[in-house]
Order: C-alpha cells, then structure tokens, then sequence
C-alpha cells in the first residue's frame, strides 16, 4: 500500500499509539470503518469488536419536573370555613403552615427503572424536600418539586457474608419522604412506598467434573422488558460459609440467561461450593446444588 511513514505520523497526532504492527486508536465510539492513508493510496476496513463487555445503552436526559399550580388553605369570607384551591397570587402567607400529601404508588418498579411521585395536592407550599428512608436506595430527580421522578437502585450483591446473606428475595418497598416547605416553615413528613419487582431468579443446569469444569447456568426474569439498564447481575454464594462462589458478578444478557463455568486449572481460593445460594441485583434469590462438587 506504499510507504507507511506518514500513515504513521497521522496516526500518531490523533493520539493512537503503534506497537507490534498495531496500532491503537483512543475513541469515545468506535465507527464502523476506518481508512488507512499516507496521501497516495489508501485502504479501508470493517471495524470488529473482540473481548469485553458490551456498554449499556445511555439514557436519555431528565426532563424538568412540570409545572404544578400551588394549592393553598383559604379561608371562605362567606361560610368561615378553610378551603382548598390555587394559590392566589403572590403564593400562600409567609406564616401559612404547609401540609404535605403525596399520592400512593400502586405499580411496582423493577429496580433501575424510575418512577413519578406526586404531592401536588399538598397545601401551602413553596418546595419541597424529598429524601430516603429504607429499602433500595434511590436518586432523586428534581427532588424539590412537587413531582420528581425517583429511580431505584439495583442492590450490590458482591459484598454479602454469611450473617447478611439472604435467605428469600429481596422485596422491601422503597420508602421515601416529602416535607412541604413554606419559606422558614415546614410540614410533618409525610412517607410513600414504592413497592419493588424483584426479578424471578432459577437455576437451570450445573455440573461439576473434576479437575475440569465447574458449571452453574441459570435465568432472571423481570416479566418485563429484556434490555435493561443496568443489566441484571448475578452472584453465587456458597450456602453453608457465607463465601462468594464467583469471580466477580455474572452478567444477565438480554435474553435473561447467565452463566458461570470456570474451568481448570482454577484459580487459588476458588470455592467450587456444591451448596449455592444465587442473588441478583433486582433482588432475585434462589438455591441450588453442585453434585460433586467438594466445598
């Protein structure tokens, strides 16, 4: 293809690195061709993606929560009784006591997946304080207005010993609370539960030969869709000492298997346990047996 020096020096001063006839290329996305050239003739490629972990799809950018007209307690001139209605102008008195409400949540959530609270029927508000009580922890999404949007955190399920690991799926509510806000003056909390979807977690195959292969395969269903973000991950304990079976986590793909088969020669420590117990990041449990297996 001619001389290659200067291909070399373009190469360079888009900061690739040449080595061994390779060269490296430092790319955010990788296109799907590249071009070698060095000003006469030139040649073009497909480009191929070897080893590693596919990244997870982006997600799109949260929208600002939506406008919510404020509701204030107002006192009738006619009956003398409070009432309840848009604010009047100008907001609620600066001395008004806020009432915080939050509407129920009846849909449970995958964890990783988001939803939409909603206190707009609080009363005498200005802003708001969200924040977390229990369960999954969550992150906030204009968490100081009427209605943020919440998103649940898949559990760490690499750091398990043998007091904490559990013994059935991991199905706790998310619990938060909104405080309603009136300049200086503040509302009891008021809590909401974000009920979970835990992912239904199975063991399909295992195998253990010796000084050959240690195998466990196996499924985690959400009932949902199947490309999640981020995807599903697995951990395999062993049941009767608490010690984590796998190298690291197991990654479910998105046609919900996963599987972990190390092979000989096996690493030092490996616990090729045959009582499992198998955790998920959605918060799937289940168990399993190694026949022959000697841990």
């Amino acid at each position: 293809m001619g001389a290659k020096r200067p291909a070399r020096r373009e190469f360079l001063r888009t900061g690739a690195t040449l080595a061994g006839g390779k060269v490296d290329i430092t790319t955010g996305a990788p296109p799907a061709t590249v071009t070698v050239t060095d000003g006469t003739d030139k040649g073009t490629a497909t480009v191929q993606i070897t080893g590693g972990a596919v990244t997870a799809p982006g997600e799109p950018p949260v929208t600002p929560g939506p406008a919510v007209e404020a509701q204030c307690t107002i006192l009738d001139p006619l009956t003398g009784v409070d009432t309840t209605g848009p604010c009047p102008v100008g907001g609620p008195a600066s001395d008004a006591s806020p009432t915080a409400k939050v509407a129920p949540v009846t849909t449970p959530v995958v964890l990783g997946d988001s939803v939409a609270l909603d206190a707009s029927a609080s009363t005498n508000a200005t802003s708001y304080e969200w924040s977390y009580v229990s369960g999954p922890q969550v992150t906030f999404t204009n968490g100081t207005t009427a209605k943020p949007t919440v998103k649940l955190t898949p559990y760490d399920v690499s750091k398990y010993n043998s007091t904490t690991l559990p013994k059935a799926a991991q199905n706790a509510a998310a619990t938060v609370q909104v405080v309603a806000v009136n300049g200086t003056v503040k509302s009891t909390p008021v809590t909401v539960d974000i009920p979970v979807k835990v992912d239904t977690a199975l063991v399909t195959a295992t195998k253990y030969t010796a000084n050959k292969e240690y195998r466990v395969d196996g499924t985690s269903l959400t009932g949902g869709s199947l490309v999640l973000n981020p995807p599903t991950s697995v951990a395999i304990y062993n049941t009767t000492t608490g010690k984590l079976v796998t190298t690291g986590l197991v990654q479910v793909d998105t046609a919900g298997a996963w599987s972990f088969r190390p092979r000989a020669p096996f690493a030092a420590g490996q616990d090729l346990a045959r009582n499992i117990t198998v955790v998920t990041s959605r918060g799937g449990y289940t168990t399993g047996l190694v026949a022959g297996a000697p841990n």
